[in-house]
């Protein structure tokens, strides 16, 4: 699990060895339709 939480790290500042872009909940939230959730979908991919 230490593993696990090392190389991939969520919430805003969070450094991770590896970054997910790829997965159908992060798809789900860029094509919402509530405007507010696509931004932070943009933000968290910067």
């Amino acid at each position: 699990m230490r593993e696990l939480t090392r190389r991939i790290s969520f919430g805003m500042g969070v450094p991770a060895q590896e970054r997910t872009t790829d997965h159908p909940v992060l798809d789900g939230i860029r094509e919402a339709e509530f405007e507010p959730q696509r931004k932070l979908a943009q933000a968290a991919a910067a």
